[in-house]
């Protein structure tokens, strides 16, 4: 799918309840697979990932669990309207008050609605473009009954931009066996959210500490992989949308320094609970950590809290160097950071001009 068009994925007409139940075999329709949709004031994109979803053509029953985190833009009508379309495939899940804003993980929230022991994921942000998904990737963990996480790479499509940025997230043309030490060893995401598959049965491993975790997606990988091993497939079949409302990414360009400053603290606190528990004590975490404290120097740097960022550009240094260019030039600059203010906001600026950002 390396050929995507957006323009004409948008025409693409979801098909009809009976149209995706005829493609199921047998008469026990109980799902095989649940797809978790979170939404939060996804109102602007969350047809595109209902149009992902409702085109998959698959031999086995599947539904969706279209989970709101009480939206506050009309996200919750858009749900109300597919569910009276799709009542035998879509359940929705209407929060009146935001549970994300309490500490409570919505992964696992929404996945106590699930049916199928087996979960995928589509935030309602993103959107899958490949209508055998669900079939290919299926069959997949089928034939592998040891894996608990398979992954793919994806599309980027920019939304500030509206255009494809590029295929992300690859890791070679051959389906790949992955542990949690090669998660540990990427220092951003390891792979879209978009893509995961995972088994149900991960959240029975998840400790109570993780309710306060500042992102959910690098958690659900780790823990999948205390129950089996990860598989890679080299097939696009999702996009993840950069730079939508409200997104991590779209956090990270706004200038703010206080959000990662905020997401690196508490992003550490729990690789140090992580590195406590017997699943994970004999794994390095040291790439991690030093991405995690990179991120605080920026946001330090940011707020122009230049004894912070001398701080925490040197802990990140410490732990692993040179993981990226940006690390390696604070280091040199950690005592003339007005420069090294200057140069981030020129490198983020010729980024806009060039569409990666």
């Amino acid at each position: 799918m390396r050929d995507f068009n957006y323009d004409n994925f948008k025409r693409l007409e979801p098909l009809s309840e009976d149209q995706l139940i005829r493609y199921w075999s047998g008469t026990d329709h109980s799902p095989l697979i649940s797809v978790l949709c979170i939404t939060y004031n996804h109102s602007r994109y969350l047809e595109d990932a209902l149009r992902g979803l409702l085109t998959q053509r698959t031999q086995f029953p599947f539904e969706i669990v279209l989970h709101d985190d009480a939206s506050t833009d009309g996200t919750q009508d858009i749900i109300r309207r597919y569910a009276d379309r799709y009542p035998r495939i879509i359940k929705p899940v209407l929060q009146a008050e935001n549970q994300f804003s309490k500490g409570r993980s919505i992964y696992k929230l929404a996945a106590r609605y699930a049916s199928a022991p087996v979960l995928a994921i589509c935030e309602g942000d993103d959107f899958w473009i490949d209508d055998n998904k669900l079939q290919v990737q299926y069959r997949l963990m089928r034939d592998n009954p040891g894996s608990s996480l398979l992954v793919h790479p994806c599309i980027d499509y920019n939304e500030r931009r509206r255009r494809q940025a590029q295929v992300a997230y690859e890791q070679g043309g051959q389906i790949l066996r992955f542990d949690a030490q090669d998660v540990l060893n990427v220092p951003g995401q390891f792979a879209p959210t978009a893509s995961y598959m995972i088994r149900r049965e991960v959240f029975d491993h998840y400790p109570s500490w993780l309710e306060q975790a500042p992102i959910g997606d690098f958690f659900l990988e780790m823990y999948s992989l205390t129950i089996g091993k990860g598989l890679y497939l080299p097939r696009v079949m999702s996009a993840y949308r950069s730079y939508s409302v409200g997104s991590w990414s779209d956090l990270r360009r706004d200038g703010r320094g206080d959000h990662l400053i905020d997401y690196g603290r508490r992003m550490d606190q729990c690789l140090w609970q992580m590195q406590k528990e017997e699943a994970f004590q004999k794994l390095n975490f040291d790439v991690k950590r030093s991405a995690v404290h990179l991120d605080q120097a920026i946001g330090h740097l940011l707020n122009k809290e230049f004894a912070s960022f001398r701080r925490e550009i040197a802990n990140s240094y410490a732990l692993y160097p040179n993981f990226s260019l940006i690390q390696g030039v604070f280091q040199q600059l950690k005592w003339a950071p007005g420069m090294a203010l200057l140069l981030f906001k020129a490198k983020r600026q010729l980024n806009l001009l060039l569409g990666t950002a």
